[in-house]
């Protein structure tokens, strides 16, 4: 059970320096990515992880924090304090001059807008991964961008049709009462 034995490894981080290796560890950042799901748990290690690399004023670490907590809360469904997390981190890479975080982030962010049906934000922030890609040469970091673009298109023209075909079938069901 990954719960229990996640959790007993999470009770096992007696001082925040445990907490901080514990978070770097890309197993156990996995681990808590599939409890952000059921648990309130993860939520509360990040915010000690957090304490840590305020207290160390640690901005990488930080950084690594609110990405994770960006995560976290898109898997729960929190899409606005997802935003908010990533958007954080979004201008930390932008402060040190991080094009290749810059391009992932915005790509992160462009999910979230894309989850909560908004569309022209999540093109926005494609589009600006899409651009620092080209601007980096990275072949395969455009090649998701235009993915990602292509996506957003096509569930663009779904949600219209979805909404016209509403509107007009609400407009044909009061025609024929009206004709009743």
């Amino acid at each position: 059970n990954i719960h229990a034995h996640t959790t007993r490894r999470f009770s096992d981080l007696h001082n925040m320096h445990e907490i901080y290796s514990f978070f770097f560890n890309d197993t156990a950042t996995t681990e808590i990515y599939t409890l952000s799901l059921h648990d309130a748990l993860p939520i509360f290690i990040a915010a000690q992880a957090m304490k840590l690399a305020k207290k160390i004023g640690n901005e990488r670490f930080i950084d690594k924090v609110n990405g994770h907590l960006g995560v976290f809360y898109y898997l729960k469904g929190e899409y606005n304090a997802s935003i908010s997390y990533h958007t954080k981190s979004l201008e930390f890479r932008e402060s040190i001059g991080d094009k290749k975080g810059l391009a992932t982030t915005s790509n992160n962010i462009s999910l979230v807008y894309k989850r909560m049906s908004d569309y022209p934000m999540a093109l926005k922030y494609s589009f600006m991964s899409l651009e620092i890609e080209r601007e980096l040469g990275n072949k395969s970091g455009m090649a998701t961008s235009y993915t990602m673009i292509g996506i957003l298109y096509k569930s663009m023209m779904e949600y219209e049709l979805d909404r016209k075909s509403t509107r007009l079938n609400s407009i044909t069901f009061l025609y024929l009462v009206c004709r009743l």
